[in-house]
């Protein structure tokens, strides 16, 4: 009989008690959370080190990915900022749709809230920074105040797990998305000299294609990965912040499934039948799991199948990452 691999003496394969302690941590409401604050306390405490020059350095150094004539050379800090964090808003930009389709911002009262909340937190602060700095040189800056950094409000919220009402996450992820909007086009039409309206065009052309695709039914979550590549480099060489580019993608993303639940139950029940007629490790048997699989991702929308596997690597990879290259402020 072919070795099963090496047991603990409790019959639990070795590399499950080696990994448990990470799975339990993973599993916690909280555990996102918990390491977006120790890596925002690793930042300050690092900004204000003898080290700091070496924080400084780490982050401002180029970093230059492509291949061919496709090459974009910029500072590992706008590498997290632009491209990482795109991903980040895209998760937020299909947590909205999917609330907006059947959850919390289903009707257009729900939907104002967020929406007035945001407009008022950004211009509130502008208004408030002219009316100080009227008359000075410092008056142009009023478009600074108006950024929200809402990654950090969704990390606080995500330590307090279940305790926060649902309708509560959804306003402030809501909010993050209007928010990120509204500073964006600020940025664009009064900060930004130099905008390439036929880069803008490419991103538009690229979330077309993507909206075709919906259309056409195509369920692939890697057909809109390489449209999202895409369209976030058109809209990084147009001048526009390329974040804007993870949120429009994700409202182009079907959130229909190819079979309902009805027929799934059916299908399911005849392929578990035919697996357990099978032979144990029979081409008949494999044939039925394979089938379960296949139906497995025909009952789930590519909206819900692509909001589960990237959320894993927002929570414990990106917003970590981001707040260890943003949260070093010299404090002294």
């Amino acid at each position: 009989m072919p070795s099963q691999g090496s047991t603990t003496p409790f019959g639990k394969p070795a590399i499950e008690v080696l990994t448990s302690p990470f799975t339990r941590f993973a599993k916690m409401e909280a555990s996102g959370g918990i390491l977006l604050l120790v890596c925002t306390a690793a930042a300050l405490v690092w900004a204000n080190s003898p080290w700091q020059h070496a924080y400084e350095h780490l982050w401002e150094t180029p970093l230059t990915i492509g291949f061919g004539r496709v090459i974009v050379s910029i500072t590992r800090h706008h590498w997290i900022n632009d491209g990482l964090m795109s991903v980040f808003f895209f998760l937020v930009g299909l947590e909205i749709k999917r609330e907006i389709l059947i959850g919390e911002l289903s009707s257009l009262k729900q939907a104002a809230f967020p929406f007035l909340a945001a407009v008022g937190g950004s211009l509130a602060p502008a208004v408030i920074y002219v009316l100080i700095t009227k008359g000075t040189g410092a008056q142009r800056g009023w478009g600074i105040p108006m950024a929200t950094d809402i990654a950090f409000a969704l990390g606080a919220l995500a330590l307090l797990g279940s305790r926060v009402p649902p309708a509560l996450k959804v306003f402030v992820a809501a909010l993050a998305i209007v928010d990120d909007i509204l500073c964006v086009l600020v940025i664009s039409i009064f900060y930004t000299s130099d905008i390439s309206m036929f880069s803008l065009g490419i991103a538009a052309a690229g979330l077309g294609v993507s909206c075709l695709a919906n259309w056409m039914g195509v369920r692939a979550p890697a057909v809109y990965g390489l449209i999202s590549v895409f369209v976030w480099l058109a809209v990084l060489n147009s001048g526009v912040h390329a974040t804007i580019a993870g949120v429009v993608m994700a409202f182009t993303i079907p959130a229909k499934t190819y079979i309902d639940r009805a027929e799934f139950v059916l299908r399911g029940r005849s392929l578990v039948g035919k697996f357990e007629q099978a032979g144990p490790h029979s081409a008949e048997e494999h044939d039925a799991v394979h089938g379960l699989e296949r139906q497995c991702e025909l009952v789930q929308s590519p909206l819900h199948r692509i909001e589960h596997a990237i959320q894993p690597w927002v929570g414990f990879f990106i917003m970590p990452l981001f707040a260890l290259a943003n949260a070093g402020v010299p404090i002294l």
